[in-house]
């Protein structure tokens, strides 16, 4: 058996009367499967959009394939970019329309037939997160008015199906956006709008949300009104 490289191949033939020939023929000899590696890891959650990085080597490249797995049942592969050259960073692209594991599929074949075929199992998160808020202390909703106390937490509760929450922001008023790190309680007495939205770990962002407070610290005011008849004595 040859070793992979180039050889000069030399024929010779000579027939019953004595007559020759010969013939000088140069070949490769090629065992080697194309190299392909990706830069995902089993079961990854990606984003909407996707594009497959890594690379595709052979000294004798034919052709790459890139495909992915649209859905599992029945299989319905598509096939989302490809090449005949030797490729480094991105092989393709592709958008996924759907919360959905899959997988991800690059397939190389060079010129005397050896084929590679790695496939990595994925999860597609294109989901936003969603954030709701609570109270913990006095609150009362008057349907106009969201009240609270100056001791009421505020509470932003994220939730994501997929890939999980990364971040979640708020801010007050127009201020500028920060990181919500804990219940919120407002001293100040008035109206706080609080806008919030949250993050996931593939980027997913939520749409931005809002809820009207109003902070009410003042103590209620009593008074004892009589009515007649009343009776007064010793100016009691």
């Amino acid at each position: 058996t040859l070793l992979d490289g180039a050889y000069d191949v030399r024929v010779s033939a000579q027939d019953v009367a004595g007559n020759t020939a010969q013939a000088l023929v140069s070949i490769t000899i090629d065992n080697t499967p194309p190299r392909v590696e990706l830069n995902l890891v089993n079961n990854q959650y990606l984003p909407e959009h996707v594009d497959v990085e890594e690379e595709v080597f052979d000294q004798n490249i034919a052709s790459y394939e890139v495909r992915w797995l649209r859905q599992a049942s029945p299989p319905i592969w598509e096939i989302a970019g490809g090449g005949t050259e030797n490729t480094a960073g991105v092989l393709a692209s592709f958008d996924a329309d759907r919360d959905v594991a899959s997988m991800i599929s690059v397939r190389a074949r060079d010129r005397a037939g050896n084929e590679t075929e790695k496939t990595v199992p994925v999860v597609f998160d294109i989901t936003d997160p969603a954030t709701s808020y609570s109270f913990d202390g006095p609150n009362y909703d008057s349907g106009e008015n969201l009240y609270v106390s100056p001791t009421t937490k505020v509470s932003l509760n994220a939730a994501d199906s997929g890939s999980g929450i990364e971040r979640v922001y708020y801010r007050t008023g127009l201020n500028p956006y920060g990181t919500y790190t804990g219940p919120l309680t407002f001293s100040m007495s008035g109206s706080v709008p609080i806008s919030f939205k949250a993050v996931d770990r593939v980027g997913n962002e939520e749409a931005e949300k809002s809820v009207l407070i109003t902070v009410d610290k003042a103590s209620p005011a009593v008074s004892i009104y009589f009515t007649p008849p009343a009776y007064e004595n010793n100016g009691v």
